[in-house]
C-alpha cells in the first residue's frame, strides 16, 4: 500500500489506497489526482467508498498498466477516453453499479 515513486525520474508511479476508508465523488477528486499522477503505472481504489462516475481524465495515463477501481459505488458508463489506455494489462471493475455497454475504443 501507499506511493511508488520512480527512482530516477521522483515520479509517482504508483498509487496503490486500498481499503483505505476513501470516499468523495471520483468526478471530483480524480481528474486533479489525475493531472498530479499523469505517469502511473499502477493505480489500485478499490475497497472503499469513492462514489460517481469515472472521470475521462482517466484516459490521459497513458503508462498506465494496472487499474483497479472494484468495490466502490461507481456508477455511470465508462468512458470511451478509457480505451485509449493500449498499456493496461489488468482492469478491476466488480462490485460497482457501472451502467452502459463497454465502449468501443477498448476494440482498438
Amino acid at each position: 500500500y501507499g506511493v511508488g515513486v520512480e527512482p530516477k525520474t521522483g515520479r509517482v508511479s504508483r498509487l496503490a489506497l486500498a481499503s483505505n476508508g476513501l470516499a468523495g465523488d471520483f468526478g471530483r477528486f480524480g481528474p486533479p489526482l489525475l493531472r498530479a499522477c499523469s505517469h502511473l503505472t499502477v493505480l489500485d481504489l478499490r475497497c472503499n467508498a469513492i462514489e460517481g462516475n469515472i472521470p475521462t481524465q482517466i484516459g490521459n495515463l497513458g503508462l498506465l498498466s494496472e487499474l483497479y477501481l472494484g468495490l466502490n459505488r461507481l456508477t455511470g458508463p465508462l468512458p470511451e477516453r478509457m480505451g485509449l489506455l493500449a498499456k493496461l494489462t489488468k482492469l478491476g471493475l466488480n462490485g460497482n453499479r457501472l451502467t452502459g455497454p463497454v465502449p468501443g475504443s477498448f476494440a482498438r
